[in-house]
């Protein structure tokens, strides 16, 4: 029940942002309140709640917490001490670390940046589809599982806001987001897959265009692999 009232709140000031768009003092405000509210309730759950908060969250968090100056952290990296834990990620836990060591910090943190480039992904596409449209389904289809897939969401989120960079043609800021993207998490690498099929759409060439489909069509059942 307590999921159902967020979601329907979060729809709600959506859909009053959406409103007073014009009036920024208001938009604001309520966009605040759009955001805040899912990344609160992912901030109040148990451990347990998302298997990865039990597989590696509140681990990378204990040490994250053993290396509070810049310098050992540093250190710990590259001496690959979080082994395989993406960079932005590890970055965000010390980032929190600095505020507070309840591990219920990186628990919101992490989820406040999942739905807020969810919810400007929304904003950036509301003239094709209205915003409380879509932070509805993302709430409905996919915040659970942000609640579990923790850095693949981070990726996933940041991959749907910088989408509109490829829409753009604007290739520059796609390299550089597909960079912060892999920083996030490995999987990122299949925003760049997204970026390359783009492009062989815009091909005029079709045999060019099917031999390169062909291509991708095996590289990808391989890279999951």
């Amino acid at each position: 029940m307590i999921y159902i009232i967020v979601f329907l709140f979060t729809t709600f000031f959506t859909y009053v942002a959406q409103r007073t768009v014009t009036q920024k003092v208001f938009f604001y405000f309520f966009s605040a309140l759009a955001v805040l509210s899912p990344a609160m309730l992912a901030g109040f759950r148990d451990s347990g709640i998302g298997t990865d908060t039990l597989i590696y969250v509140d681990h990378v968090w204990t040490k994250v917490l053993l290396v509070p100056a810049w310098d050992d952290f540093m250190y710990s990296y590259s001496n690959k001490d979080f082994q395989d834990i993406e960079f932005f990620y590890l970055l965000l836990n010390w980032l929190v670390s600095q505020i507070s060591t309840d591990v219920h910090s990186i628990y919101f943190a992490a989820n406040l940046v999942v739905i807020y480039f969810v919810y400007r992904a929304a904003y950036d596409n509301r003239k094709k589809c209205d915003m409380w449209l879509v932070m509805l389904l993302f709430l409905l289809l996919y915040y659970n599982a942000s609640l579990n897939l923790v850095r693949q969401s981070i990726a996933l989120s940041m991959s749907i806001y910088a989408y509109k960079y490829i829409e753009r043609e604007k290739w520059v800021k796609v390299a550089i987001w597909s960079y912060f993207i892999l920083l996030a998490h490995n999987t990122g690498v299949f925003f760049t897959f997204l970026w390359l099929i783009y492009l062989m759409f815009r091909l005029e060439s079709r045999i060019l265009k099917r031999l390169l489909l062909l291509s991708f069509a095996i590289i990808v059942p391989l890279s999951l692999s």
